[in-house]
């Protein structure tokens, strides 16, 4: 016998109540979670009120974005237990994107602050300011002088700080000794370095003491600059009867990330130093 077919939604019918497009539907039947109660001669598709009810689950799971294997195996055992069982796993996995989201909201909101301080920076005047003590995380260079084998490190160095829930900045700063500077003109890094939270007590840990810091913002690369920048240095430490008592922390507040060119570079160069009694 005939199916009186004023009793059933045809697929734009119900389409249109959902607010989706029969492409959908038809999607559904080839995923086999939602089949048609039957196709009619003019080949039209018609969908009963058990059709309807199962759409509704399958929209508002979609909604969820659960997946289309986990709707079809809940449609085949709907109770309450499956239902928790589902909404639970999904909600741990928002959860998860949520803390995701916030991470990646932070370092942008951090890498924003860089930028915005990077705009109001002065370059060329030395300046003396005291700082509170500073933990940072350092890989050696000491021993190292394949310039391959300095980039693998280097690179290691970021890797491994960029995930850590101690990162404070995205940028990776070198140190210079300071004996080797002044006394021989070396310029060549001595360790990689990037700041962190006091909190941290890792192995590769190291404090900046509290104490006075002579500091530059200096436009251009340090090291074909060295010789004039140590001219610069040696009076100011002269004039002001001061001496050098750390490593040269080398710190890049403008670089590759925000200059094309390695002219457009702005290093912070700090080292601690005290007064000569």
């Amino acid at each position: 016998m005939p199916k009186e077919v004023k009793s059933y939604y045809t697929a734009g019918e119900l389409a249109a109540i959902f607010g989706i497009t029969k492409q959908a539907l038809l999607y559904y039947d080839k995923r086999d979670i939602l089949k048609p109660e039957f196709i009619s001669d003019n080949n039209y598709r018609h969908y009963s009120m058990d059709q309807y009810m199962l759409l509704e689950i399958i929209i508002a799971l979609r909604k969820l974005d659960v997946s289309i294997e986990e709707i079809k195996d809940y449609l085949n055992n709907r109770n309450p237990d499956s239902l928790e069982e589902l909404l639970v796993k999904k909600q741990t996995a928002l959860e998860e994107q949520i803390r995701t989201a916030e991470a990646a909201t932070a370092k942008i909101t951090s890498m924003r602050k860089k930028i915005n301080h990077a705009r109001l920076l002065h370059s060329g005047k030395i300046t003396l300011e005291h700082r509170h003590k500073q933990t940072i995380i350092v890989s050696d260079l000491a021993s190292v002088e394949d310039d391959t084998e300095r980039i693998t490190i280097y690179a290691r160095h970021n890797l491994e700080l960029f995930d850590s829930p101690y990162f404070k900045e995205k940028a990776t700063g070198w140190v210079v000794s300071s004996d080797g500077y002044f006394n021989h003109d070396n310029r060549k890094a001595i360790a990689y370095y990037t700041t962190v939270n006091n909190s941290y007590a890792g192995s590769n840990a190291t404090i900046l003491p509290a104490g006075l810091y002579l500091s530059i913002h200096y436009k251009g690369i340090f090291h074909s600059s060295g010789p004039a920048l140590k001219a610069m240095f040696n009076d100011f430490i002269d004039r002001n009867r001061l001496r050098v008592v750390s490593n040269i922390y080398c710190m890049p507040l403008i670089d590759h990330w925000l200059a094309n060119k390695e002219t457009e570079y702005i290093t912070r160069i700090s080292m601690q130093v005290e007064y000569i009694d």
